[in-house]
């Protein structure tokens, strides 16, 4: 129990006493009414169709929201791995650091003899006359023969033009092919 109940009863009994006004009074009391009024509405249930439309309502925001969220992971994945490809690209493509590489490559020098052969197409051709006669007598032997002569003739042409300081690449790719269209020619009269 209080020690000093006598001094509190008095100190209460000396606090100044004071109304409030009719407005605050006017507050509390439309408040009080409010909620009796509030307490005396009649309730009513609306018909199911109603509450089936709300929920349906309610889910479909729901999953908007879901659909929503999941466009949003999707395309921050994506922002995401488009950052990160660029990064990596840009470390590997811009950081100063470049490699050089170098290398040596001997070339021996082309000579020009090593495209004359030892059997020439005449050759082989006086060959094929001497074995079998009778096949350089027919006509398209004497075209064969003409068109393999006229190779030979283009093949020295491309020999004269061999320079032994160039590489000759095209020279060495059209002599092959020469030789090439002498070789089925004379595969034709065999």
């Amino acid at each position: 129990m209080e020690k000093n109940q006598n001094i509190l009863i008095h100190a209460l009994q000396s606090l100044p006493a004071k109304n409030p006004s009719d407005e605050v009074w006017n507050r509390i009391n439309n408040q009080l009414t409010k909620k009796e009024k509030l307490a005396q509405l009649t309730k009513h249930e609306p018909p199911r169709k109603v509450w089936n439309h709300i929920e349906q309502q309610l889910s479909n925001n729901s999953n908007k929201r879901k659909n929503i969220r999941l466009a949003l992971i999707k395309w921050g994945a994506v922002a995401a791995a488009v950052f990160a490809i660029g990064y990596f690209v840009y470390i590997n493509n811009f950081n100063g650091h470049q490699n050089i590489n170098y290398s040596e490559k001997w070339v021996t020098i082309q000579n020009p003899a090593q495209w004359n052969n030892h059997e020439t197409p005449e050759a082989i051709l006086s060959t094929i006359c001497e074995v079998h006669p009778t096949v350089c007598n027919s006509p398209d032997f004497k075209k064969i023969k003409a068109r393999i002569e006229q190779l030979e003739k283009t093949k020295q042409l491309i020999l004269m033009q061999f320079n032994k300081y160039e590489p000759n690449t095209e020279l060495k790719i059209m002599l092959t092919k020469i030789e090439l269209e002498q070789a089925g020619l004379i595969k034709q009269i065999i």
